[in-house]
């Protein structure tokens, strides 16, 4: 696990293509396009990683071969220097879990690196979504809040209503 750059943007895109082909838990129906993954790393992650918010890139492979970026999770602390709030959050942004290398718990050690720093810039809470379809997402999110003792609760729901 390494902290993520600006010059890692290539890798990250990469990333964010193949969650928008797979489209597991995204709870926008956003297409495999280029137009979308640069758009979504230049309005979501860029910020973040200007700010540098904690965002980490993970990478693998066989011995001796170059690594890949399997992995990459964010969150953003900009919304603080945006609007007058109660208390500081970070949203998060995003994880991505290449597929062979989900169930290992790379998500958990990501978040928990994420986590850490934001408690350490002194942020008080992370607001997040997770999909209703991604239920591995969202046991893991359950997991990992319960084994590290923070508090959790659901603070909204969103509808779509088909017209």
């Amino acid at each position: 696990i390494r902290e993520a750059t600006l010059e890692d943007e290539g890798e990250i895109k990469n990333l964010l293509m193949a969650a928008f082909k797979e489209s597991e838990g995204l709870h926008l129906p956003l297409k495999p396009t280029k137009k979308n993954v640069d758009n979504f790393f230049t309005l979501e992650v860029r910020p973040a990683l200007i700010n540098r918010d904690p965002a980490y890139l993970v990478s693998a492979g066989p011995f001796g071969a170059p690594s890949v970026p399997i992995a990459f999770s964010c969150c953003s602390t900009c919304v603080n220097n945006v609007y007058d709030l109660d208390k500081r959050v970070a949203i998060g942004v995003i994880t991505i879990i290449a597929k062979p290398y989900r169930n290992q718990g790379i998500s958990t050690k990501l978040h928990a690196k994420v986590l850490k720093d934001a408690r350490n810039m002194g942020i008080e809470s992370v607001l997040t979504e997770i999909s209703i379809s991604n239920k591995p997402s969202f046991n893991s999110c359950l997991n990992f809040v319960r084994k590290a003792g923070l508090d959790y609760k659901t603070i909204a729901n969103k509808y779509e209503c088909k017209i």
